[in-house]
Formats: structure tokens, C-alpha cells, sequence
């Protein structure tokens, strides 16, 4: 669904793109005044909408990663609706900034949206500081209470596990024990990095 969301918006730009100018803004200053620009290209007019998509395929690709890196006394339904909601303010967002050509979006519009966002991680956060921490005898799977540092960070070489169940908060978290874990965190940071620096690109040009 957050797919078609963007793939709708491109629809949309396709059917009209005879009434997109030839040059317009994208980026506004704290007074107003258009301090971005875009053109009529291909890049200038889906580059929002295909940089959204990737993070999209990002976004999705963590969970699959996480199902597959885990044991099945991990695997909770939790992971999966975050990731899902997080997806979905994405996609909306960068079909928001995908109108531009056509549409100026009001601010409120973009107000309305960071204020869901905040609702959201504000939320999730409450519900993982009700969670209290858990020993080895109630947390879903067994994981040793000498490889546990704090609450949150865990290692075991001798553990196969790329993730394992957090004895505090929601979801997982890596198995620094594991060589493939520090791969993994390095391209779950590098990644995002590249989008953001694309997407910087995309709107000062």
C-alpha cells in the first residue's frame, strides 16, 4: 500500500505533466521565499517520488531481514506494524512532496503530518518504557544473563542469532557477537546517510 501510494502520485504527475511548469519550487525558507528549485525532468519531477520508494524498499527489507536473522521465539508481531506505520508516513510524505510541481502544499499540511509522526513515536515509546526489564526465565527465548551488558546490549560469539528478543522495550536487537550484525548496522546507517544526501541533492538544485 505505501508503494501504490507513491505509484498513484506518479500516475497523477504522468496524466498532467503538460501543466507542469517549467521550472518550480520545492524548498521554502522560515520567511516564505522559494530557496529550491526543481525543473520539468524526469529526475526533477519523479526524483521525490522514486527516492520515497526506496526508502519504502528499505523500510520492508528490514523485517524479512529480521525474521530470517532470528529465532522463532523472537519473532513478534510488533516489529511489523511499526515498520508498516512508519512506511506509510513515508510514502505520504514524499507524495506530498511529489505534487509540488503541480500543487502548493500548505503548510499545515506538513505540520499535520509531523505532528502524527511525533504522536507516533511518542507512543511507541510509552508502550516500550511499560515494558519492564525480563530475565532469562520469562523472556520469550533463552539468552544467557552474562552476555547481557545493560538491558539493551547483548553478545554471544557462541550464539548463531543475528537478533534476539530485547529484555527491554519492543522488538529486537543484534547480537553484537555476531560478525554479520556490525555488516548489517553499518548498512542499516550508511544507507539512510546515502538517501538523505540524495534527497539534499534533489531539492538545492
Amino acid at each position: 500500500m505505501p508503494l501504490a501510494i507513491l505509484i498513484g502520485t506518479a500516475l497523477y504527475l504522468h496524466l498532467h505533466w503538460n501543466e507542469i511548469p517549467a521550472r518550480f519550487p520545492v524548498h521554502w525558507g522560515s520567511d516564505g521565499t522559494p530557496n529550491g528549485w526543481s525543473t520539468r525532468s524526469l529526475l526533477g519531477v519523479y526524483g521525490p517520488l522514486l527516492l520515497g520508494a526506496a526508502i519504502v524498499l528499505f523500510i520492508s527489507g528490514i523485517y524479512p531481514l529480521a525474521q530470517w536473522g532470528s529465532r522463532r521465539a523472537a519473532r513478534q508481531p510488533d516489529p511489523l506494524i511499526v515498520l508498516i506505520a512508519i512506511a506509510f508516513v513515508i510514502a505520504i510524505g514524499f507524495s506530498l512532496a511529489g505534487v509540488l510541481p503541480l500543487h502548493f502544499v500548505p503548510v499545515w499540511n506538513v505540520l499535520a503530518l509531523d505532528l502524527g509522526i511525533l504522536v507516533f513515536l511518542g507512543t511507541a515509546a510509552w508502550l516500550s518504557r511499560r515494558r519492564r526489564p525480563q530475565s532469562a526465565d520469562e523472556v520469550g527465548e533463552i539468552t544467557l544473563d552474562a552476555c547481557w551488558h545493560g538491558d539493551q546490549f547483548y553478545y554471544n560469539p557462541q550464539d548463531p542469532a543475528l537478533f534476539v528478543e530485547k529484555r527491554f522495550g519492543l522488538g529486537l536487537t543484534f547480537n553484537f557477537g555476531n560478525r554479520l550484525s556490525w555488516i548489517v548496522l553499518l548498512l542499516m546507517i550508511l544507507i539512510p546517510i546515502g538517501l538523505t544526501f540524495l534527497a539534499f541533492q534533489l531539492t538545492n538544485r
